[in-house]
């Protein structure tokens, strides 16, 4: 059981799901701050549904990647114990759940068009991120998504962002490129010049020395 636990941990990151949760609902506080019970749970579920949809869709997709480094050798993935097609549709089925709950909490055509885009700007990072020569531009791409997904919050509750849903879309923006690009890519940087990934930390030059010391 105990087993199983950390398997869905690892594949859903159960440990990072706070801010995609959140993110949302910032949105909509910045613009309606008596908010019900009702619809923070509903905003919420939108956020873990996004959360669930990006992450186990980009280890699927890593699968080859991961399967060369020791840190995920316990994955459930790389080891099998979670099959990848069920993985693969789990994920997938996430964005008709969130657009559906969205719908529910406000058929609103605006923020259902700016949740859809910020699904299909996580497909792109998770498909390209590693393989193009311009790796920062997809680092953007997936911090774009995170700001939308605040720019979603404050349109699913009927109003049009204000100046501190804008703050708060920007800082979105900021940490997530930044989190991803150099944090990630600093982390896993050995892998990835082995595997011949292209990350913004490779392509700017940084490298590992005979002492596995990052320079």
């Amino acid at each position: 059981m105990i087993k199983t636990w950390r398997d869905i941990e690892a594949l859903f990151r159960l440990s990072a799901i706070a801010p995609s949760m959140v993110l949302p609902m910032l949105g909509s506080a910045s613009v309606s701050p008596d908010l019900s019970l009702y619809q923070l749970a509903g905003i919420g579920m939108i956020g873990f549904n996004a959360h669930i949809f990006g992450y186990v869709l980009n280890d699927v997709i890593d699968l080859p990647l991961d399967r060369t480094e020791p840190r995920k050798k316990n994955h459930p993935l790389v080891r099998g114990s979670i099959a990848t097609k069920p993985a693969l549709l789990f994920a997938l089925i996430q964005a008709p759940m969130a657009m559906s709950i969205a719908a529910i909490i406000n058929f609103d055509i605006a923020s259902l068009s700016i949740l859809v885009t910020s699904f299909l700007l996580v497909i792109l990072y998770n498909t390209y991120g590693k393989k193009t020569s311009f790796p920062i531009f997809f680092d953007l791409i997936l911090g774009v998504s995170a700001s939308l997904f605040v720019i979603f919050g404050a349109f699913i509750e009927g109003h049009h962002i204000n100046q501190t849903t804008a703050i708060i879309s920007f800082y979105s923006l900021i940490y997530i490129t930044s989190i991803n690009s150099i944090h990630g890519g600093i982390r896993d940087i050995e892998n990835d010049a082995k595997c011949n990934s292209i990350t913004t930390p490779i392509k700017l030059g940084v490298h590992l020395d005979e002492n596995n010391t990052i320079i």
